[in-house]
């Protein structure tokens, strides 16, 4: 159900002429228009957002992981990477 039109932009002077009561409306119903439009644009960019954040958040998560095993590996390898020292030989 649409808002009822509230604003202060258009205002008619009596007596009314009907072309000045046609052009009114016409420029009403292109503002509201106008407003629809937007306010889908609106809806879009916030769906695509919060598509983009999960998408972000879920390679930031496997991120961690594969951090955390790199990590965990290095504990294995630097041990072998030390030199011997001379009297352990």
């Amino acid at each position: 159900m649409s808002k009822p039109w509230k604003s202060g932009r258009g205002f008619l002077i009596k007596p009314l002429e009907k072309t000045e009561l046609i052009a009114q409306i016409r420029a009403m119903k292109r503002l509201r228009d106008a407003n629809a439009v937007r306010l889908s644009e609106i809806g879009e960019l916030k769906s695509l957002a919060a598509q983009q954040t999960q998408k972000i958040e879920r390679e930031l998560a496997e991120r961690k992981v594969v951090e955390k095993a790199l990590r965990e590996s290095e504990i294995d390898i630097v041990p072998l990477l030390m030199p011997t020292p001379i009297w352990c030989s």
